[in-house]
């Protein structure tokens, strides 16, 4: 009887070790499970973390997170400080706003409406909006969101789209001013006409005199993705921020957003630093009063009013590992997408010739998808110092701080790169920092 027992008890081991290596096999495979939490993240070698610690102090970078990734897992490494004032480290939970890299969530959102219908990527936006977005130099040429993804409408960011911007987001202390301005407010005829797009012709830095063409001359541009936000809100009948919510964020539950009350109470966001006159100035989330006191409320905002307050060209923190969680659904599942649409986003849309350009960022942009950069690997200009992959993704620069995001399409391996300030910067306008190429060389060794 005894011997039958432990006879039965060989067997369901076995039996549950092969379920138990299968399952695992088919984690490993799918990939998706291994960044659902902090536990399974597998960290960089020793020999790695020094050789990171020697770029980090011989670029002055203040502090920061670095993220490798594949179908396998993520590799982090958080260094340095959060939040100088407070003495907070940087740590793999902390929150980052991450600049430029938010227009990609902008994308998906748009291209998600897309596959429901709602338009195409060459629809007319003045049909959506009623709004007669056309420029006046070429006024049979109608802009569509395409061009809004690729940033060929010929629509320029200027001073006075800033300062609405201010205004749309911040309370005015002075003149008690709580109340979010319509957009329409912004896009008055004479700003439509004056204001909005870049004239006929354009000086490059060579002295060349181009024409800026819709559709096909390029001109990197914020407030195309706050346009793409407000066709978003128009198409879907809810505010930008609650839109990114429940189609983007809670599906793949991320606890992420565009508004400092979708950010879990006692979370650390890093603050976003300038190093002059011999000390660091902060000079992003870092307040000193309550958010309440300081963003103008959203308990009356109707969709469609104005998304400006979300900043959804600029606006979202979120945690490096998530972000990483993110696009690995984005390359791998179709729970943002069909991959079909995926493919469009990666496809290039637009290419340098080196007269169709303003030659932005000392000329980095080189290829464009739909809301997202396509790397060449041309010396001098989009290429990182050793790595031959193609990689597709989104930079993100803004109050001194630095972020990167790049991935392959092919392998699904990638990068993520945030920095809350730098020492030394270089001055005007540049590409890739020598930081970040030293960087992603070296964990791409």
């Amino acid at each position: 009887m005894k011997s039958s027992a432990t006879s039965l008890m060989t067997q369901l081991f076995i039996k549950y070790k092969v379920i138990f290596i299968i399952s695992f096999c088919m984690l490993i495979a799918g990939g998706l499970s291994l960044y659902s939490g902090e536990e399974n993240n597998h960290g960089f070698t020793e020999s790695m973390i020094h050789s990171l610690d020697s770029v980090i102090d011989r670029h002055d970078i203040l502090g920061g997170t670095i993220v490798s990734f594949n179908d396998h897992g993520i590799k982090q490494y958080s260094f340095g400080k959060a939040r100088l004032e407070q003495n907070i480290q940087w740590t793999d939970s902390t929150y980052f706003r991450i600049a430029s890299i938010s227009k990609f969530i902008t994308a998906i959102a748009i291209m998600q409406l897309m596959e429901k219908g709602k338009y195409n990527l060459d629809t007319d936006i003045s049909t959506l909006l009623n709004v007669p977005f056309r420029n006046s130099e070429f006024p049979q040429i109608p802009i569509t969101i395409r061009m809004l993804l690729n940033h060929t409408s010929t629509i320029r960011d200027s001073d006075g789209a800033f300062e609405f911007a201010k205004r749309s987001i911040y309370i005015d202390t002075v003149n008690n001013d709580t109340v979010i301005p319509a957009i329409n407010q912004l896009f008055t005829q004479r700003y439509l006409t004056k204001e909005t797009f870049l004239p006929k012709t354009v000086t490059l830095n060579s002295g060349e005199i181009v024409t800026a063409v819709p559709g096909t001359f390029f001109n990197y541009t914020n407030i195309n993705f706050v346009i793409l936000a407000w066709i978003i809100e128009k198409v879907s009948g809810i505010s930008y921020a609650e839109y990114v919510q429940q189609h983007i964020f809670k599906p793949l539950n991320i606890k992420a957003g565009f508004l400092l009350q979708d950010i879990p109470n006692g979370s650390i966001i890093a603050t976003q630093y300038r190093y002059s006159n011999k000390k660091w100035n902060p000079e992003g989330d870092f307040l000193t009063k309550p958010f309440t006191l300081v963003y103008k409320p959203i308990n009356t905002y109707e969709p469609g009013h104005n998304p400006f307050r979300f900043s959804p060209q600029a606006g979202l923190r979120i945690q490096a590992r998530d972000l990483a969680k993110l696009v690995h659904s984005f390359l791998s599942t179709d729970s943002l997408l069909s991959s079909e649409t995926t493919g469009l986003m990666l496809t290039e849309s637009w290419n340098n010739d080196g007269h169709n350009s303003k030659l932005q960022f000392n000329d980095l942009f080189q290829s464009w998808g739909l809301g997202l950069q396509i790397l060449t690997n041309t010396p001098k200009k989009d290429k990182f110092n050793n790595v031959e992959l193609q990689y597709i993704g989104h930079i993100g620069r803004a109050n001194g701080a630095y972020s990167t995001m790049f991935f392959n399409k092919a392998t699904h391996e990638g990068f993520i790169l945030f920095m809350n300030g730098i020492k030394t910067l270089p001055k005007g306008d540049h590409g890739f920092l020598q930081c970040e190429k030293d960087i992603i060389s070296l964990i791409h060794q």
